[in-house]
């Protein structure tokens, strides 16, 4: 029991920190309350306990981010760090990155009265703002400046007395060398604990994983500002669009039929709940030029969905937002555009006020349910699911494998098996009576890809190259037939619209840029849509909004894009490549980077097209990073 009692004297200085940074995160949580009310009316006392006990995880994974140099060196097993004068230096050094989260956390305090949510990306900007900031405090805040001079005041004061001096006691109790190292390895392990949010499996706590309880206040209370800056910041890089002054801003607006205080607010009074079910399948990696049906080519892979195309409405010319999963989950789902500098749907997007079609749907009267057939954990969707809310999430983890495949399951999961998982947990929704939506994104056509057996095999199979491609792409073409003809045979397949799609293009090495983007977009809803093919332009961010609409909802939404069951108002097509936005308008492929105009395709566009095709997506780009940046994506005005 020696060595226990000298753990606990080591562990003392750490668990000083670390403690004293959980205290203070608690007391901004208490005056978030406070100060914000309105924001957390609705909180039970159930939803303040969870806010306050969830954050733990977040605050120490900031915490150790930030003290990472000093807790490691306060852990070192040398006699050294039996020291007073070692422990002492470290712990006053701890207190330098202490007072930045003060500084960011008193900042978040202030920010969030402005925009009703925590600071994300906009933690790259501060450098470039501080005349600004300065102006603010002086100027109309001097009360807060004053307050949080005081407390930086005395924040050295408080420091020493609360952590350094405690903390560099001498120990009463001494081991050899042995146990100093298993002392420091315990130590060391529980820091990397702490920084994953006491995560044990999948990847760290990340934005996304503050709103697994479905409630946007409960999830503002749990995070904490200087989490949410720096991990939103970690994944973007900011842009601060201004290609427009006021003046011209206007002048456009009139010019392109840009129209309201926000045109990206969506409403349908006309709408009356029609009770229809909803269907999305999101296919892995689909391109529109391996189906054959579509594209009018010989790969041989997709008869089944060839053949439903024949009694589908069918969209030629429909495209992806982007060239990554989370950005074809993000367009389709929430309806926000992947801006240059805004955080991805799973990395800092869940701050926003947005669109939750889970929750838009639930309100309506709707069972939701949201699975992958890749793991749970995989692109943190279990999150993504209840910060959209839907009530209901399943995984790889959920789904029995129904088939012998003689080798291990692939990593991104068998769609077979998942697909008819979702056929039977849709079933159970509906056994009440209830209208469902429901949304399933796959996986077996994920590189590597795994050999579904020699019956899928059209070409000698592969894992990384087309040849891997075409054939789990054969495989999953059956298994949506055995999907649809098991849905079939289910009481609500007459009343349900199917709507099949893909997250992004695969294998766009060598061609244009408008194919690198080319998806199928397939809606089958017989009496419902036409059983024809359309050259209208569209894209992923089209989808929630026709969603809304199928599902005949009222209530108010944001979302880029137009419904597709009506006119034609916003004939192009977003598109995001790495650091470049781009549109697809009237046969013309403009590519724009922060800096200015990329390319255009063909490059021998008439100006006045080009001119109109770059202005609007500038004018609209403006417009939507401006809303995005101050949280009035939803606001109508």
């Amino acid at each position: 029991m020696h060595w226990i009692s000298y753990l606990w004297e080591r562990a003392r200085p750490l668990l000083l920190v670390l403690g004293a940074g959980v205290l203070f995160f608690a007391l901004l949580r208490g005056a978030l309350l406070l100060l914000y009310p309105a924001h957390f009316d609705s909180l039970t006392a159930a939803g303040l306990w969870q806010g306050f006990s969830q954050g733990v995880r977040f605050d120490l994974s900031v915490l150790v981010l930030f003290t990472a140099p000093m807790l490691l060196a306060l852990a070192i097993p040398l006699r050294w760090g039996d020291s007073i004068r070692w422990r002492r230096f470290w712990l006053l050094l701890a207190g330098v990155p202490m007072l930045a989260l003060w500084l960011l956390g008193f900042g978040d305090l202030g920010y969030f009265g402005e925009v009703g949510r925590h600071l994300g990306n906009e933690l790259l900007t501060l450098g470039s703002e501080i005349g600004l900031f300065w102006n603010i405090a002086m100027e109309s805040r001097r009360a807060e400046a004053l307050a949080l001079l005081i407390m930086v005041a005395l924040f050295p004061l408080l420091w020493w007395f609360a952590v350094v001096r405690p903390g560099s006691r001498p120990l009463k109790r001494s081991v050899g060398l042995v146990p100093r190292v298993l002392v420091s390895l315990v130590l060391v392990a529980g820091c990397v604990m702490a920084s994953r949010g006491l995560q044990l499996e999948g990847k760290p706590v990340s934005v996304i994983d503050a709103y697994v309880s479905g409630n946007e206040q409960i999830s503002n209370l749990t995070l904490n500002g200087a989490f949410s800056a720096v991990n939103a910041s970690l994944h973007s890089q900011p842009r601060t669009p201004r290609y427009f002054s006021p003046e011209a801003l206007a002048a456009a607006r009139v010019q392109y039929g840009v129209t309201g205080d926000n045109p990206f607010f969506k409403h349908y009074p006309d709408n009356q709940p029609s009770g229809r079910n909803v269907v999305v399948i999101l296919l892995e990696g689909w391109s529109y030029r391996y189906l054959d049906g579509l594209a009018g080519s010989q790969h041989g892979a997709t008869p089944f969905m060839d053949s439903l195309a024949q009694q589908s409405w069918v969209f030629d010319r429909f495209y992806a937002a982007g060239q990554r999963s989370i950005q074809g989950l993000q367009a389709v789902l929430t309806g926000i555009p992947l801006l240059p500098g805004n955080p991805w749907l799973g990395h800092g997007l869940e701050l926003t006020n947005m669109t939750r079609i889970g929750a838009l749907a639930g309100q309506a009267g709707y069972r939701t349910l949201m699975m992958q057939s890749s793991p749970r954990r995989s692109l943190r969707v279990d999150s993504v699911a209840r910060s959209l809310g839907f009530a209901e999430y399943y995984g790889q983890e959920d789904v029995p494998l129904r088939r012998d495949y003689g080798n291990e399951a692939p990593r991104y999961g068998w769609d077979y098996d998942s697909l008819m998982f979702f056929k039977d947990q849709l079933d159970r929704l509906h056994a009440g009576g209830e209208p469902f939506f429901g949304f399933l994104f796959t996986g077996t056509t994920h590189e590597p890809f795994a050999d579904p057996g020699a019956e899928f095999h059209v070409a000698p199979h592969d894992r990384r190259g087309l040849n891997g491609f075409l054939n789990t792409m054969r495989y999953t073409d059956w298994a949506l037939e055995q999907f649809m003809a098991a849905a079939q045979d289910s009481d609500w397949f007459a009343n349900t619209t199917f709507i099949f799609t893909a997250d992004h293009e695969w294998g766009g090495d060598g061609q244009d840029t408008a194919d690198m983007f080319h998806i199928p977009l397939i809606i089958h809803a017989p009496g419902q849509v036409p059983s024809a093919r359309t050259d209208r332009l569209a894209s992923q961010y089209d989808l929630l909004p026709t969603m809304v609409d199928v599902m005949g909802l009222a209530q108010p939404f944001s979302a880029l894009g137009d419904s597709l069951l009506r006119p034609d108002e916003s004939p192009d097509a977003w598109i995001t490549q790495g650091d470049m936005l781009g549109v697809i308008e009237d046969g013309v492929l403009l590519r724009h980077t922060p800096a200015g105009r990329f390319d255009v395709q063909p490059a021998e566009v008439q100006d006045d097209l080009l001119h109109r095709a770059e202005h609007r997506l500038l004018l609209l780009y403006q417009l939507a990073a401006e809303r995005l940046g101050r949280n009035l994506w939803v606001s109508e005005e």
